[in-house]
């Protein structure tokens, strides 16, 4: 049994009344049996970590789909505390008549009583056709509590929340990194590598590392950048990003010339995020990126940087043939200028094509003190930029926002 993560304190419970810890049932509690166990369900919640807690549904652990012959399914429990155990009440979805028909509840389907500190016990449950899920839960002399991850029924039943899946991984490199010893360079660096190109949990290592690495620590993720996958290099950006600040981002900036495109997109944003005057010739390089999603964060970057070069490359991108590029540049523009809204699109347009009046400069742009370089670059020609270079675009996606590589949403 290995205990991989717990709440910091007694004030906010997740289950009864006290502490929590999350348990795993893994072997020899190696790294890799521990994944393989927080995957396959072989977890539970327990307060204070009292109670050890087992579930199987027709032999299967949670986390698994069982199809019931006849309705029935065998229920298997058993468990070892440092207090008596009370009661395992086995829980699931019922439904039940309702004011309004039948409705779905979380109803307690059957109630084990027990009066000692080691048991087990297997039991034939009859479902209700509505049931989706099944799981156990351990109830102490002093009300402690244990809970298992559920057991799915049927076919088509739903798999465990993403979020579930995100809190134990991020519980579970808690343990990993307590573990790397940091002396040995090459080693710690090959451990980070191998979890960041995992398809599952790089994204959490990205994160993990963001959230506990000091700005002190960042020469731990350096070496990334040399990695030979393009992904493990994307997340060492995001690291370095949400680490070190601005002040990231000249080392991040390199990755502007890498030879994949993701590592490329994340360095433009990070280049967005980030962008003064001082950096507008990584702006630019950005903006004419051959990788549309990487233009886009290029366009971000200028729009912080007001200047005829800014300007005059967000008017070309305006006839960009991805739409998501073009859009995003017309977004960009109108936030840079600060273009009342009610004239946008006119004003767009008449940009775009160079025919734009005094008048309407001055009637459309609120900041004042770029009226002039608006004139300036709508009367300049395009025919002297070079064109953005060709490449197979994907899908077209929203304008860019914040996100580890692989995890949008995660911000920096």
């Amino acid at each position: 049994m290995s205990r991989v993560g717990g709440s910091g304190g007694w004030v906010q419970p997740v289950l009864g009344r006290g502490s929590v810890a999350t348990c795993v049932r893994a072997g020899r509690g190696a790294a890799a049996d521990v994944v393989e166990a927080l995957r396959t369900g072989r977890s539970f919640v327990a307060e204070r970590g009292v109670i050890h807690l087992g579930f199987a549904v027709d032999g299967s652990p949670p986390g698994s789909i069982v199809t019931p012959k006849e309705g029935q399914v065998e229920i298997a429990v058993d468990f070892a505390s440092e207090e008596i155990v009370s009661e395992v009440q086995i829980i699931g979805n019922a439904r039940v008549a309702g004011l309004g028909g039948l409705e779905d509840k979380v109803l307690v389907l059957k109630g084990l009583r027990f009066e000692e500190k080691e048991g087990t016990r297997s039991v034939v449950l009859k479902l209700g056709d509505g049931t989706r899920y099944v799981r156990a839960v351990a109830v102490g002399e002093k009300g402690t509590r244990a809970m298992t991850n559920p057991v799915f029924i049927g076919p088509k039943a739903p798999e465990p929340p993403p979020g579930d899946t995100l809190e134990k991984n991020l519980l579970l490199l808690g343990v990993v990194m307590e573990g790397i010893d940091w002396g040995e360079k090459a080693k710690a660096t090959a451990t980070l590598e191998r979890l960041l190109k995992d398809r599952d949990v790089g994204p959490c290592t990205a994160l993990y590392l963001a959230r506990n690495l000091k700005s002190g620590q960042l020469d731990r993720v350096k070496a990334l950048f040399g990695s030979v996958h393009p992904t493990v290099r994307a997340a060492a950006a995001y690291v370095f990003a949400a680490v070190g600040g601005e002040g990231s981002l000249p080392t991040v900036a390199s990755l502007l010339d890498d030879e994949a495109a993701e590592p490329r997109i994340y360095a433009a944003r990070v280049v967005a995020r980030f962008a003064r005057a001082e950096h507008l010739a990584l702006a630019q390089k950005a903006a004419r990126d051959a990788w549309p999603e990487a233009r886009q964060y290029g366009l971000a970057a200028l729009a912080r940087i007001p200047c005829r070069e800014s300007l005059v490359r967000l008017r070309q991108a305006l006839h960009e043939r991805s739409a998501a590029v073009s859009g995003t540049a017309a977004a960009q523009l109108a936030r840079m200028l600060d273009v009342k809204k009610e004239g946008r699109a006119e004003f767009v347009e008449g940009f775009k094509t160079g025919k734009l009046t005094r008048k309407q400069i001055d009637g459309a742009v609120g900041r004042a003190e770029l009226r002039a370089l608006v004139e300036e670059a709508a009367g300049a020609s395009l025919e002297g930029v070079e064109p953005v270079p060709a490449v197979k675009e994907p899908p077209v996606k929203e304008a860019p926002g914040a996100g580890a590589p692989g995890r949008a949403g995660a911000t920096p």
